[in-house]
């Protein structure tokens, strides 16, 4: 099941669409009624933002992904202008002397308040500018809510910080079959990240639901390869599917990756670009895969950026650069921006996909406690 919404707001009429889809999809992925009412509540004041302050192509993207089988749901909102001049202020809500121009609540200091994780770069805000993000000018503003059941967390971020992982997946429509997927598991030792790239078409999504199905059954201590060996009767079923299993040991500090297909990947070990996993071979009608995983030995830091369709026209340079940027992040950073990997995973993530395309990323991240 992908929920994904992107909505352009112009009007009160696109308001009220927005906080439907998000309640609706706070419902679907089982949020309480007092969650699904904050839920709608930044869906609104986001919003009512683009129409308050006259944004230039102003929209909203609400979509939810499992975590650890906890639901997530992320309100994106995204503009061209003309930005924010002080977050920090506007943060602190009537304390800063700032106040929702809807009357409905605090506005982004209400946000930021009900969101399990927030974020926000502007433009025109030099300590959270989103142009330091991507190393190029930004006319305008990204706030992501990342929300979740008051009573669940992903392990992964209750655990510590030092890990991070932002997911996206957008279909070709809300009704059409989706053929991309990423499925996110994790104990107190492995995670483990597959990217399913398979047709929407015909079978395509009912393979990918299937991949994520089976991927359930299969322990974090086997290796990729392995993984992907073990879904040999989707190949044979579908032989355009490409999937990429990522397992990361922290207690060894190893990381294995293995892949087959196109499924793009940038990664970055301990502050270097790293040689790409070999591709495993799918042969004989599908029912039979050759290869071996690829090992990277992790001492400090890594990050990646796994994709689909859908990835903003940047240079490998420039993603390199992005990566490297998420792993010299300063843990706890509030008063200027921290380069927040949801936030990073919106801005990459295209507005100018081919409507046919079904589209997924993912960015993670991980940092060695001090």
């Amino acid at each position: 099941m992908v929920l994904c919404s992107e909505l352009s707001i112009r009007s009160d009429a696109d308001v009220a669409l927005a906080r439907h889809s998000a309640g609706e999809k706070a419902m679907q992925l089982g949020f309480a009624d007092q969650r699904r009412a904050e839920v709608r509540l930044i869906a609104s004041e986001l919003a009512h933002n683009h129409l308050d302050h006259k944004t230039s192509s102003g929209m909203l993207r609400i979509s939810g992904q499992l975590f650890d089988q906890v639901p997530v749901l992320t309100i994106c909102s995204l503009d061209k202008g003309p930005g924010i001049r002080n977050v920090t202020d506007v943060l602190q809500g009537p304390q800063g002397g700032h106040r929702s121009l809807t009357g409905l609540g605090t506005g982004l200091a209400s946000v930021s308040r009900l969101a399990n994780r927030f974020s926000c770069c502007s433009g025109t805000d030099p300590n959270r500018s989103c142009s330091a993000i991507l190393g190029r000018q930004w006319q305008g503003t990204v706030i992501t809510a990342r929300c979740w059941p008051r009573d669940q967390e992903p392990f992964f971020f209750d655990r510590d910080d030092n890990m991070d992982i932002a997911a996206l997946v957008c279909g070709r429509s809300e009704t059409s079959p989706c053929g991309d997927g990423i499925f996110i598991n994790s104990d107190s030792r492995f995670t483990r990240i597959v990217l399913v790239d398979s047709p929407g078409k015909g079978r395509g999504g009912g393979e990918t639901e299937l991949i994520g199905s089976m991927l359930a059954k299969f322990d974090l201590i086997w290796p990729p390869d392995h993984v992907i060996e073990s879904l040999a009767e989707v190949f044979a079923a579908e032989p355009a599917t490409s999937v990429f299993v990522l397992r990361f040991d922290q207690l060894l500090g190893q990381l294995r990756c293995c892949r087959t297909g196109n499924v793009g990947v940038h990664l970055l070990v301990d502050g270097t670009p790293a040689a790409l996993p070999g591709q495993l071979a799918v042969v004989g009608g599908g029912h039979m895969i050759r290869g071996a995983d690829t090992v990277y030995k992790v001492s400090d830091t890594a990050s990646c950026l796994l994709h689909s369709d859908g990835v903003a026209t940047l240079t490998r340079q420039q993603i390199r650069s992005l990566l490297m940027e998420l792993q010299t992040a300063e843990v706890g950073v509030t008063d200027n921006l921290r380069l927040d990997p949801a936030l990073l995973a919106q801005i990459l993530f295209s507005r100018n996909r081919q409507p046919h395309d079904d589209a997924a990323l993912c960015l993670w991240s991980w940092q060695r406690k001090c």
